[in-house]
């Protein structure tokens, strides 16, 4: 009878684990930050605003360094992939690194690619990726 017990009370805490952790949302302050910003520049971009690009690039640097040395969370879906994905946007922030130098279709092209490079690393890591729509 003692036997049993041990196996069953070993599953019963196996099964209460993998469920706090699946009920556990991802949380990364850092990512939700850039993606505020990387939403902003996305927009300039297309609306084709020179002056605004110029101007999020300097808030989208230092939101995109926070997440390139902030860790990954422990409770990331694919840690490998975001660790990727966290290399990727180290790359393109470092192309972003003298934007006095880049031309404005060089700087838009750059901007355009953070956001879906944010998606992705929300995406791959677990967490939601919700924009509220301004309401016509």
């Amino acid at each position: 009878m003692r036997t049993l017990w041990i196996p069953l009370a070993v599953a019963a805490l196996a099964l209460g684990f993998a469920q706090c952790s699946k009920e556990q949302p991802v949380v990364w302050p850092e990512v939700s930050a850039l993606d505020a910003v990387a939403e902003k520049a996305e927009g300039a971009v297309e609306r084709k605003d020179i002056k605004a690009m110029r101007a999020l690039i300097q808030d989208l640097k230092p939101a995109a360094a926070k997440v390139v040395t902030s860790p990954v969370p422990g409770n990331t879906a694919s840690p490998a992939t975001v660790l990727e994905l966290v290399g990727d946007l180290k790359d393109l922030m470092t192309k972003m690194e003298k934007p006095e130098a880049l031309s404005d279709a060089d700087l838009g092209a750059l901007l355009a690619g953070v956001h879906p490079i944010v998606e992705q690393l929300m995406l791959k890591s677990g967490m939601p990726h919700v924009h509220e729509t301004p309401k016509t």
